[in-house]
């Protein structure tokens, strides 16, 4: 199996894979570390295991989980670098109430992969996934790494704010994106504003001030707000829902599927304020809706 990496006990073998849209594992090229939780048959914590790109690079059958005979479930989460914090569990407690959250001085999230892969009608299932540990032999599975996690892109074009003669780039504000994942990978209730100034890129020949937030998913129902924020004065000169401007574009923003999503403000001579947006994924392939 080209491009996993292996853990092996004495009666489990765990591969880990993360197949893109054309059937190729990128499973080392996209996951550099993973935590690894184990819970019983009736969904209690007993363990959690961490690897960073070393140890995942050594496991080949280098590392044991310990587990008796039996059934287990096991989650596992990737690339949880510091923007993100798991939970810290005791064996009284259940996988129910695990949850990762934003750290209190996050900007946004970390890239995070979820292992076993689902898909947004199984997001509600319980057991997670079952792994039997036999009495003799060895069972060997695959966990299938998914992404969970867009990359919303701000970028502002032609708003007047100067000192002097400089202009200066506005702060961007995203308000509404959710807080945390359960160990489901159902979204929480509460949810978290971000605040950044904006840094100016060049796209195909134009200069943007540009601000980028690495987010949850998004759904149709979360009330995300972005608000153009003037650096000299702290006034919100223009705000933009989310939702409606998906909405108005017909593009669903699908689970387990990376996307960069990104928003396009322009500030006209005329007073006028014109938005677009543009959707791409991994592949770099755009699509322009027309709204």
């Amino acid at each position: 199996m080209s491009g996993c990496e292996t853990i092996e006990g004495e009666g489990l073998v765990i591969h880990f894979a993360y197949t893109n849209e054309k059937g190729v594992d990128e499973f080392a090229s996209r996951v550099d570390q993973v935590d690894l939780y184990v819970f019983d048959e009736g969904g209690y914590y007993l363990s959690n295991h961490s690897y960073n790109a070393r140890k995942l690079s050594e496991f080949q059958g280098s590392d044991n989980l310990n587990l008796e005979p039996g059934t287990y479930h096991i989650i596992c989460w990737g690339n949880v670098y510091g923007n993100d914090i798991l939970p810290q569990l005791t064996e009284d407690m259940m996988v129910h109430s695990a949850r990762i959250s934003y750290t209190e001085t996050a900007v946004g999230g970390d890239s995070l992969y979820y292992a076993p892969r689902k898909t947004s009608t199984s997001l509600n299932d319980f057991p997670l996934y079952e792994i039997t540990v036999p009495e003799k032999g060895k069972e060997e599975v695959t966990l299938e790494f998914m992404t969970t996690y867009y990359a919303l892109n701000v970028y502002v074009k032609g708003l007047k704010d100067y000192i002097g003669s400089y202009n200066q780039n506005p702060y961007i504000e995203v308000k509404g994106l959710p807080e945390s994942y359960d160990f489901h990978l159902r979204l929480g209730e509460y949810n978290r504003n971000f605040t950044r100034i904006s840094q100016t890129v060049t796209v195909e020949g134009q200069n943007y001030a540009h601000s980028s937030f690495l987010t949850r998913y998004i759904e149709r129902e979360n009330p995300v707000e972005i608000c153009v924020i003037r650096s000299t004065t702290q006034e919100v000169v223009h705000s933009v829902n989310l939702q409606e401007i998906l909405q108005a574009s017909n593009y669903v923003l699908k689970i387990g599927v990376y996307a960069d999503i990104n928003v396009y403000i322009e500030f006209l001579p005329d007073g006028s304020v014109e938005v677009s947006l543009k959707i791409t994924g991994w592949n770099n392939t755009g699509v322009s809706p027309g709204i």
